[in-house]
């Protein structure tokens, strides 16, 4: 997922060509030994080479390769907004955790969403409520209240059994160590996961073991509320908006509010999430080649 990263970003001509030599070289080796794990994992990293880097690219050798293994690559551009909304509404469960930063957390959401008429408030005791007031699409944001018990949470999976309701979109808030907590409670039809913890680029397999197909948001360094939330409340706003949901739209739209902020440049959306991607692309192809005596 490392090399993955590496062969997406920007690469002068020398570095391309080293690279492709390399990885193709590599993958002749992996073939000739039979080796089909190794063969999948350079396959894939040439088609990421190609699918980043194709005007620069004139061999036609890796050309060919990358043909075989570029379907695999998940399209990451747009997430299709009938997975984040059934029948006009978007179920979304946030986390929080009985630690410092879980309450600063939580008060911080709170405070994006109280003092503005689009948006009501309910409390449920252990949980909140929180509901888009615009015509046509609505959000409803299910978040427990910070406590020693998993009290909130078990009433707001009460209020989903009862309601035959299952969330598209899931958010971690506060520190790494619960993280695990809330990636248990990921569905499998998740349509986008955001990981506002410390290091959530490091989870990409546990997140993909619960939900194959999501989309995901994550940061590579800090998970910051100062960024974290300002986010978050803009993606609602944006899904609100009616507008489609392509990634690189929406970033370019929160960019100039947010880069600013230091710590914003470490979070990664998941048209840019190369190691997701690769991962992704990585289970499915295993999966599929698994019981196939030859190739």
């Amino acid at each position: 997922m490392t090399a993955a990263e590496l062969l997406a970003a920007p690469l002068d001509p020398h570095t391309l060509r080293l690279l492709g030599e390399t990885l193709k070289v590599e993958y002749a080796r992996a073939t000739q030994e039979q080796n089909r794990d190794a063969a999948v994992i350079y396959g894939l990293l040439i088609a990421t080479l190609v699918q980043r880097h194709a005007p620069e690219l004139s061999d036609a050798e890796i050309t060919a390769i990358a043909t075989r293994y570029l379907p695999y690559l998940p399209d990451r551009k747009r997430i299709p907004l009938e997975r984040i909304f059934h029948e006009e509404t978007s179920i979304q469960w946030y986390f929080f955790y009985n630690d410092e930063d879980g309450q600063q957390s939580f008060h911080s959401f709170v405070a994006q969403y109280q003092h503005t008429k689009a948006w009501r408030l309910e409390d449920h005791g252990a949980f909140i409520h929180v509901v888009s007031q615009r015509p046509g699409r609505r959000i409803e944001i299910y978040a427990n209240k910070f406590s020693e018990d998993e009290q909130g949470v078990s009433d707001i999976e009460a209020v989903f059994r009862e309601r035959h309701l299952t969330p598209s979109v899931i958010v971690h808030r506060g520190h790494s160590p619960y993280v695990d907590n809330t990636i248990a409670k990921i569905p499998p039809g998740a349509a986008l996961v955001f990981l506002g913890n410390c290091g959530g680029s490091t989870l990409l397999d546990a997140v993909l073991s619960q939900a194959p197909d999501t989309h995901l948001i994550t940061t590579k360094g800090i998970g910051s509320i100062t960024v974290n939330d300002p986010l978050l409340k803009a993606l609602n706003d944006y899904l609100l908006s009616g507008k489609d949901m392509t990634w690189a739209s929406f970033w370019r739209s929160v960019t100039p509010h947010l880069a600013h902020n230091p710590r914003f440049a470490d979070y990664v959306p998941p048209d840019k999430n190369a190691g997701m991607i690769f991962l992704r692309a990585y289970r499915s192809l295993t999966r599929e080649r698994q019981g196939v005596a030859s190739w």
